[in-house]
């Protein structure tokens, strides 16, 4: 056991190279929990002498190492005579069980007034994990199938797709009914589209009798018998009708020359314009309700 802790020490201390007297090279990284894809962070302290300098195209360059090891930063600090180096690698290598790899070392070039020795960074040994756990057999390692896609049932979808058109066809029914759209079934027309639907082939009956109906439509939307003199009583009470009010004040006018006047009947209200008048009106009371 004692041994055990003395190995575990030593590997967790740092490097020193043997170097000359005022010369040091320390290297620190850690060196055991990597697997496939992982980064090293390797601190190396250099210190040198008065009158040496640290020659900086001689640092590793930035890229592959070899080919399970790639350089990806490299970061210098300078004080004084003490240089600080850090380097960032990547591992790339994949093992099947714990393994003992190793950073490479490399040497650094010095400058100076005189000839100056190369300082050996050491190699950082390091153990390597698997990925997978070491318990799996060749049959393990294969991958798996996929799944088979989920058996979604179609009556739902077809439910819901019935119902739609159900609610869309009882809402355009009801438009239909709200509109008076409907034949034979009415929501309480007006006074006006009642009276188209009683001449819906035009004006071939009496016209005299399409008159009277006309004045018996704007009685109801008055809500009593209208002459001359109450004729705005209409327009109060029906204030819908106001947008057509010139047109229904000469219909009218047209209406007592023919019952009380002897005026001839169609010259300047034919039974075609007085029933599009009716259609006006229609519409006027369809946006009033």
């Amino acid at each position: 056991m004692k041994r055990l802790l003395l190995c575990l020490c030593l590997l967790a201390a740092p490097v020193w190279a043997q170097l000359p007297p005022g010369y040091a090279v320390q290297t620190q990284m850690r060196d055991t929990g990597y697997v496939l894809g992982d980064f090293l962070d390797q601190q190396i302290r250099i210190a040198l002498p008065r009158g040496a300098r640290l020659d900086e195209a001689s640092l590793p360059a930035i890229g592959p190492v070899n080919h399970w090891l790639e350089l990806r930063e490299r970061r210098l600090h300078r004080s004084g005579g003490d240089y600080q180096l850090q380097l960032r690698y990547q591992v790339f290598a994949a093992v099947e069980e714990p393994l003992q790899l190793a950073v490479p070392g490399f040497a650094l070039r010095l400058s100076g007034e005189s000839a100056l020795p190369k300082l050996q960074v050491p190699p950082q040994p390091f153990y390597l994990s698997p990925v997978l756990p070491a318990t799996l057999d060749e049959k393990q390692r294969q991958p798996r199938a996929s799944l088979a896609p989920l058996q979604e049932s179609t009556r739902l979808p077809t439910w819901g797709l019935a119902l739609s058109l159900g609610a869309g066809l009882l809402l355009a029914l009801y438009l239909a009914w709200l509109n008076d759209r409907l034949p034979g079934v009415w929501r309480g027309a007006g006074p006006f589209a009642r009276l188209l639907r009683r001449w819906r082939g035009g004006g071939d009956g009496e016209y005299a009798a399409l008159l009277r109906e006309v004045q018996h439509g704007f009685n109801a939307c008055a809500g009593e018998t209208l002459y001359a003199d109450n004729l705005p009583l209409l327009f109060a009470r029906a204030p819908y009708l106001l947008p057509l009010r010139e047109d229904i004040e000469a219909l009218l006018a047209h209406a007592r020359g023919v019952f009380y006047e002897g005026r001839e009947a169609q010259a300047e209200w034919p039974a075609t314009r007085v029933l599009a008048l009716c259609r006006r009106l229609r519409e006027r009371e369809r946006g009033a309700r």
